[in-house]
């Protein structure tokens, strides 16, 4: 399973600095922060900081195929992919009035990904698989505030600040390596994840030698901006989302 990137739902109360009020009570509410539904897409441009620049050509797309009620829950199919690196992935998500879970094939179970309600000060603990490669990989989440959010000159108003840290090892051509990610995520009610950011990276991986991922990583593309997709090969180390 991908770490999934996204999402948080439904921003009810956004006036209040009162640590204890909650900022999502329900599936159904007057602000989303990941409003999911069928159809839906969301396209995002990637920023190397190793180049200063955004690349052209590669974009990550967050698309909904399908939703479902099912015991109490929506479920929903979920890709995720990154065309210019060749990277596709399908998930499964269920979402109810505490949490935010995936279905992993590998364990056969649903894994957690988001507790709900979410209130400022909030923090909780996932362990994540991926594909079975991976010896450990958890990470920490934390509610850290809300801001004012400008990407591509168009600003958002109240957007919630989640603090992600990655810490994962993993083995490739029987080596042992790990990498450590501070991650920050910005949703604005009504739209999803505007801005992802990457506060700090760490690694004994020699693939990614030399490279400064730190910065900018994703960032929301308007619609009536141009798209021009480059063919499935990248020049570079390429960090592919985790969720």
């Amino acid at each position: 399973m991908k770490k999934m990137w996204f999402f948080s739902l439904l921003f009810i109360s956004c006036m209040s600095e009162n640590p204890l009020t909650p900022l999502l009570k329900t599936i159904e509410g007057e602000y989303e922060y990941m409003p999911l539904y069928e159809g839906m897409e969301m396209c995002y441009r990637y920023y190397s900081y190793s180049y200063r620049d955004y690349l052209p050509g590669i974009y990550y797309y967050f698309r909904v195929l399908f939703e479902k009620e099912e015991d109490g829950r929506k479920i929903f199919d979920i890709e995720m992919s990154v065309p210019a690196a060749g990277f596709s992935y399908l998930a499964t998500w269920a979402v109810d009035d505490t949490s935010i879970t995936e279905y992993d094939e590998t364990l056969d179970e649903w894994v957690l990904l988001y507790e709900i309600p979410f209130i400022l000060g909030n923090e909780w603990d996932v362990e994540l698989h991926y594909e079975r490669k991976y010896v450990d990989f958890k990470v920490h989440y934390e509610i850290t505030g809300r801001k004012r959010v400008t990407v591509f000159k168009k600003e958002y108003d109240d957007c919630i600040e989640i603090e992600v840290n990655y810490m994962l090892k993993y083995t490739s051509y029987s080596h042992l390596y790990y990498q450590n990610f501070k991650i920050a995520e910005y949703y604005a009610p009504g739209v999803g994840l505007v801005r992802q950011k990457v506060l700090r990276f760490e690694t004994n991986d020699p693939q990614y030698e030399g490279y400064d991922f730190t910065g900018d990583r994703w960032d929301l593309l308007p619609p009536e901006e141009e798209r021009k997709e480059s063919h499935p090969s990248l020049s570079i180390p390429f960090l592919l989302p985790f969720h």
